[in-house]
């Protein structure tokens, strides 16, 4: 099988996941942050940017001259804008065999621009349609883990539930709106909001007295916890991307109700009115009639969403 040089943002625990699945399916995987991720280097990172771009670009040269005499059959970046053009190029040219590809989660914007450095691969992905189909680049949707996989059948305790991160006020704005329309209409809500100390002054800056939020990421049996014993999830995606999110893939695949604000899954091979209730503009009227309606296509399976799919897919050059 292959060997893999793996570059990316840890985020949660997907990193971990992606690994573990390269190396189930045969390959050898070597794995770098890229970027730094202790406290220390966030607080560098805030208060000195240019200090911290200067560590960053040390960090990545240190690991080019580490890596400089391994031959990789594939070169992986899942984010590759924060390393410098003059550093990537040079691991480019000690790796003259390696197939590049990267893929990346976020949609493109001028802190996420990774456009200068897509003549350099082999393969570019992004889980963005928009961009993929601007820029010629191949669309791959997100994956569901294989926990999220199968999992057993049990009575609901909860209607709708909610995990993620906060990192604008608007989403905050959209949650508590949410959450009126579930106490007034008595449908049970429970959530999980993570965000950082600096989301939480932006919200006091603006008005809002955030309560509920949560400086910890949910631990991975909470979340299960929560996904497996309720009928539907709230899906409120970033207006700036018409990627699905993670969360959109894994209850699809889980087999729960989804509530989004992306409009494109309408238009979709696999949407129907009994799975998905798509919202605008903060109009939730018919969820309370949505959840409770049964699903009428509810043995259908999602395995192209599949961190296995995605990985072979990802594998395919």
């Amino acid at each position: 099988m292959s060997k893999i040089l793996f570059i990316g943002l840890p985020y949660h625990s997907y990193i971990e996941v992606l690994t573990d699945e390269m190396e189930f399916q045969g390959h050898t995987v070597t794995f770098y942050p890229v970027e730094l991720r202790k406290t220390k280097d966030k607080i560098l990172r805030t208060l000195s940017p240019s200090s911290y771009i200067d560590k960053l670009d040390r960090y990545h040269s240190l690991m080019i001259r580490q890596e400089r005499k391994e031959k990789y059959d594939y070169i992986i970046f899942l984010q590759v804008h924060t390393i410098s053009m003059s550093n990537f190029l040079e691991l480019k040219n000690d790796h003259p065999e390696s197939k590049f590809i990267l893929y990346t989660w976020d949609a493109l914007s001028p802190l996420v621009n990774y456009v200068p450095y897509i003549p350099y691969f082999d393969r570019v992905y992004t889980f963005d349609p928009t961009d993929a189909k601007n820029y010629g680049l191949d669309y791959l949707p997100l994956f569901c883990v294989r926990d999220f996989q199968n999992l057993p059948i049990v009575e609901a305790d909860t209607d709708v539930y909610m995990v993620g991160n906060l990192v604008k006020p608007d989403r905050y704005k959209a949650i508590l709106a949410f959450e009126r329309y579930c106490k007034e209409n008595d449908i049970r809500f429970k959530k999980y909001i993570k965000c950082t100390p600096v989301v939480i002054i932006q919200l006091l800056v603006k008005g809002f007295i955030p309560t509920g939020l949560k400086l910890r990421s949910i631990s991975r049996s909470h979340f299960i916890h929560l996904l497996q014993y309720s009928i539907a999830t709230f899906d409120f995606a970033n207006h700036k991307q018409s990627g699905y999110t993670m969360r959109f893939i894994e209850n699809m695949c889980a087999g729960k109700k989804i509530i989004t604000n992306n409009k494109r899954a309408i238009g979709e091979s696999f949407y129907s009115s009994s799975r998905f209730f798509v919202f605008d503009e903060l109009n939730f009227d018919g969820i309370k009639e949505f959840i409770q309606e049964p699903m009428k296509d509810s043995d259908v399976r999602f395995d192209e969403f599949s961190i296995q799919s995605f990985i072979s897919t990802l594998l395919t050059i």
